[in-house]
């Protein structure tokens, strides 16, 4: 009976949510450590002492360790565990006391601070834990175990993906409204993705193309070479488990750019328009986090019209650059109308319109 009363049971009471094995999750970075003190005969802790374990972030055997890592750790049952060990101790055998009693710390994912982290961040991750003694009504404050070892343990996870703005098709990154044959693959580009998001599952929370989401480019037969009009499309990268920043919505956006060249014209006879904004923020909140295609289906994605300005066009002079880039990026608001900050290392998206202008010929010519 007394052996039973001082056995640690591994169950939810003592080791919490880490008593089951199917716990642990790769996709989701969650998992567990357990420590414990050995066995030595007759041992017990300082009289009037209470036994328990704390850990911390250690810069570890390389140095570098990062004390500030994007992982949280719990120590799961610390108070359970604590009058666990008061009851073991003093050890005999494995016979009277039973396996010794082990803490279970829970490690698991801080998706804001992996959401947040820079280049230069170490993804070394190292916790070490003690035993530590404290007074019985607790009014010292607790010291490590006098000669105990602590344990350590390391965390690898991959190098946090940057969200990156993501063009669904490579073909739809450039309209060339200058080769016919180019148009064609853009074209079947169009084709392909609508194709493809009309399979998506009709589900409540999964993205739809319609027009309610992607307004007249729903329809890849909106995209007219002969008058230079077309669509291009652009969401974010998949990423497991990742999340906005807490509290912030997404919305994309975009700008003329300079481009590879450099030379690209700052404005360009085309304008540009982001169809339904304010559906693509909703969908994109209701989308993340993301976790698998099964769950959340395709990922939301911005419809951005393109269409000639005549006047624009028509007052073009032989100085003006034809080279045409547009760029496009991911940002955070706090609420729709607020103003926009770009997402946090954002990769954008850059889009290229290829087109010829005829200038007369002066007599200096």
């Amino acid at each position: 009976k007394q052996w039973y009363q001082r056995r640690v049971r591994g169950d939810e009471e003592s080791v919490g949510g880490c008593f089951d094995a199917t716990f642990p999750d790769f996709a989701a970075k969650r998992g567990c450590f357990f420590v414990r003190l050995n066995r030595i005969y007759g041992w017990s802790p300082p009289e009037g002492k209470n036994l328990f374990f704390d850990c911390k972030w250690d810069k570890g055997k390389t140095g570098s360790g990062n004390l500030n890592p994007p992982f949280n750790f719990e120590m799961l049952k610390p108070e359970k565990i604590a009058g666990s060990l008061q009851e073991y101790y003093p050890w005999t055998s494995l016979k009277k006391n039973g396996l010794q009693p082990m803490q279970a710390i829970l490690i698991t994912l801080n998706n804001t601070k992996y959401g947040a982290m820079k280049e230069d961040d170490s993804l070394d991750t190292y916790l070490v834990c003690n035993a530590y003694v404290q007074s019985v009504d607790g009014t010292e404050e607790p010291t490590p175990l006098q000669n105990s070892r602590p344990a350590n343990f390391e965390i690898i996870y991959p190098k946090r993906v940057k969200p990156v703005m993501d063009v669904p098709d490579t073909r739809l990154q450039k309209m060339n409204f200058k080769d016919e044959k180019e148009w064609s693959a853009y074209k079947k580009g169009f084709i392909d993705l609508q194709t493809k998001y009309g399979k998506n599952p009709d589900k409540d929370h999964f993205f739809r193309w319609d027009r309610n989401n992607v307004g007249r480019c729903n329809n890849y037969m909106f995209s007219n070479f002969g008058i230079r009009r077309g669509c291009f499309f652009v969401g974010l990268n998949t990423t497991s488990h990742w999340s906005p920043p807490e509290g912030k919505m997404l919305s994309f956006n975009c700008e003329w750019d300079k481009g590879k060249t450099g030379l690209g014209n700052l404005n360009p006879p085309f304008d540009f328009e982001m169809l339904r904004p304010i559906e693509t923020t909703i969908s994109l909140r209701s989308y993340y986090p993301w976790t698998s295609l099964e769950e959340n289906g395709l990922k939301p994605i911005q419809a951005i019209l393109i269409t000639l300005n005549e006047k624009k066009y028509e007052a073009m002079t032989k100085d003006d650059s034809l080279e045409t880039y547009l760029v496009c990026n991911a940002y955070a608001q706090n609420y729709l109308g607020d103003p926009q900050t770009t997402l946090i290392n954002s990769i954008p998206a850059t889009f290229e319109i290829v087109y010829t202008k005829e200038f007369p010929r002066s007599d200096e010519d």
